[in-house]
């Protein structure tokens, strides 16, 4: 059950992203109940999938779906997204020979290999990712005033068949990574640039494995600079009649989000909603601010409505 404190409702999925459905839905009710204009005839469409899931997005327009203009509510509510970083997500394998630990001389250990190629490709690969830089702003508060690449390994593990002792040498070592690209950025040579960088660390350190390429994410900026005045025109106007102390800000965003598969329709996208940094979104005790889901509420209204 819901639970409300100091403004706050905890719950899950309040802030990520039960909240768009209710603003939208009561933004809609009230153009209706106060007779206002609309300027658009909006249609609401509420995915149970994201990023390419069978319900989501991805798949109403595969089906034939379309729409002149596309507003993305699952974003955040500090400022108005224009874009979204593409995505790589994968693997490296390292192959090498099993053995005991106490007799290392007589196999070949995949663990430490990995480890020489993570840390160059961190180090060589990860000063390329950061090198690429957006010509759209970052979101407030970050690091470095424009999109930038990212790379991480996120994930370090043994084989599939490995029994994972400590006095046992595997013959399988595996990591899993995670790449930001910028907006603007073709991931499939961003791929080809990656796996040059993995080529050269398996000649370096005499490495047998592969890379496996399990996510390759385009991602996306808005096509439509009259949809982006429109939707910055609202936003400062739910920000006045809320009378906010916030400031109208357009940035893109630095994970990626459903507007991919519009930008790659050619449908124009633009994306606001009522998610901060500290909701704790996907983790325990998430929550969202009603004065969030009201200024979601106020900049639908004024997207739609004539006279905004």
């Amino acid at each position: 059950e819901p639970v409300l404190v100091d403004g706050k409702l905890f719950g899950r999925g309040s802030a990520d992203d039960k909240s768009a459905i209710v603003a939208s839905i009561f933004a809609l009710k009230e153009v209706l109940d106060e007779g206002l204009k609309f300027k658009y005839r909006p249609v609401l469409v509420i995915a149970g999938d994201e990023e390419g899931g069978p319900l989501g997005i991805k798949a109403l327009l595969d089906k034939g779906y379309r729409w002149d203009k596309a507003v993305i509510l699952d974003a955040a509510a500090d400022y108005l997204s224009v874009g979204a970083s593409g995505i790589i997500h994968g693997w490296i394998y390292v192959y090498g020979k099993g053995g005991h630990a106490g007799y290392p001389h007589l196999a070949d250990n995949p663990v430490t290999k990995l480890v020489k190629v993570i840390n160059y490709l961190q180090k060589e690969y990860g000063k390329v990712r950061l090198g690429k830089v957006s010509r759209f702003p970052s979101p407030p508060n970050s690091p470095i005033p424009y999109v930038w690449g990212r790379f991480n390994f996120t994930i370090l593990k043994l084989g599939e068949n490995e029994v994972g002792k400590h006095n046992i040498i595997p013959k399988e070592a595996v990591a899993g990574f995670d790449a930001r690209l910028i907006p603007e950025e073709d991931p499939k040579e961003a791929v080809k640039e990656f796996i040059s960088y993995v080529s050269t660390a398996f000649n370096e350190f005499g490495v047998r494995g592969r890379v496996e390429i399990i996510a390759k994410h385009q991602g996306w900026y808005t096509t439509d600079k009259e949809l982006e005045s429109t939707a910055f025109d609202a936003l400062k106007k739910a920000i006045e009649t809320l009378n906010l102390e916030q400031e109208a800000k357009i940035a893109a965003e630095l994970g990626g989000n459903d507007g991919t598969f519009f930008y790659l329709k050619g449908i124009p996208t633009v994306a606001f909603g009522a998610i901060r940094t500290e909701n704790n979104i996907h983790a325990e005790n998430e929550f969202v601010y009603l004065r969030d889901v009201e200024f979601l509420k106020e900049f639908v209204k004024a997207l739609i409505t004539e006279g905004s």
